[in-house]
């Protein structure tokens, strides 16, 4: 199959970096990563892979010159494989430059499909979960994909208790393999938030799967081989390794939202209700600190300065040789003090951030 996970702009080439590791090779494309698989690979990605949004499987294109055209080109496709009789279609199209009408494109797209299942024999009652079907019409020629994934990637079905504006996992698997962490290190969040960051790192040392607490659209595919994803799905559990990550937030509330989210990972995390200007280094070991501060709407502007200032000093005068970085608007940077660098960039809730990472002299 002919696939492409889609990533948040900025994290393309750490996403191929990831896929390399799972044994498929891609090339970055616009808005993602285009790979090649069979449907375990698939299941792998989904599995372990933690960067990607969703997972798209390109079907095929169609002429769009016109609706009459680009329905013949979308009835010709495979959807026997993807799609039940009877079941609901969830189409999203996106167009670029003069194309057709996208309500009328919706329309004729779900009928030229229900006439390619007319007759397949399927089940009396077909799920009740919509299939999802991509197109993205450019000028005169429309790329037809299959949604592989469901609900959201980011969401890995551990972290149910949350606190304001919490950074999407996908986002902070980014931030940890983009700033330079390893697993094995020591990981320090002092301003952990409901812990997303300190989760994602725990989760990979422990052996935690990305995608083993929740379920995926490809589940429900007439072409879904339950034996391959349940072998697949084996040995996702935690190690039961010992824990080398610690969390400190001053809002006792943050600290039981991480706390109740480690628990339904199967993790351990160190936590404790503590300022960020109190900290110090909670091991002999070296490590890295990292943090996504708290910035605009979610501290008052104008405060931010002095939590960062703060912050800076209390890791410039306990940390000297562990790694440091944080998450912030490319302008906040420079009030942490530290010869912070720039090693990535993204949007976090709409926002541009910058990953900015240094060894602490």
């Amino acid at each position: 199959m002919k696939l492409f996970a889609v990533v948040p702009p900025g994290l393309e080439e750490l996403a191929q970096e990831e896929l390399a590791e799972l044994g498929l090779p891609g090339t970055v494309d616009e808005g993602g990563v285009a790979f090649e698989g069979d449907l375990s690979d698939l299941y792998r990605v989904h599995l372990h892979a933690r960067l990607p949004s969703r997972v798209l499987v390109r079907l095929g294109y169609a002429r769009a010159s016109s609706l009459g055209a680009l329905a013949d080109g979308v009835r010709a496709l495979g959807w026997r494989r993807y799609v039940h009789p009877g079941q609901v279609l969830d189409l999203h199209v996106t167009t670029r430059g003069r194309s057709l009408r996208k309500d009328m494109v919706v329309k004729k797209v779900r009928y030229a499909i229900g006439d390619a299942l007319k007759r397949v024999k399927g089940p009396r009652r077909p799920p009740k979960e919509a299939a999802g079907v991509w197109l993205r019409i450019v000028g005169e020629k429309a790329e037809i994909s299959m949604d592989a994934s469901g609900e959201h990637l980011h969401r890995r079905g551990w972290a149910t208790h949350r606190t304001e504006a919490p950074m999407r996992e996908n986002l902070a698997a980014g931030v940890l393999r983009g700033c330079g962490w390893q697993p094995g290190l020591p990981l320090v969040d002092p301003m952990c938030g409901s812990g997303t960051l300190l989760l994602e790192g725990a989760t990979l040392v422990a052996g935690v799967a990305a995608g083993s607490r929740r379920s995926f659209a490809f589940e429900r595919w007439p072409s879904h081989e339950a034996d391959v994803w349940s072998t697949l799905k084996r040995g996702t559990e935690p190690l039961g390794v010992e824990s080398a990550f610690w969390g400190f937030d001053r809002d006792p509330r943050a600290i039981d939202a991480a706390r109740a989210n480690a628990e339904r990972a199967g993790v351990s995390l160190a936590l404790e209700v503590a300022d960020v200007g109190d900290l110090v280094p909670p091991c002999d070991d070296l490590g890295w600190v990292i943090t996504n501060p708290p910035y605009g709407q979610r501290i008052g502007r104008g405060r931010e300065k002095a939590v960062l200032q703060r912050f800076g000093r209390a890791v410039a005068d306990g940390f000297s040789g562990w790694g440091v970085a944080v998450v912030l608007p490319g302008a906040l940077v420079r009030h942490v003090g530290l010869p912070l660098e720039t090693v990535l960039s993204f949007r976090n809730g709409g926002l541009k951030v910058v990953v900015a990472a240094c060894i602490v002299p």
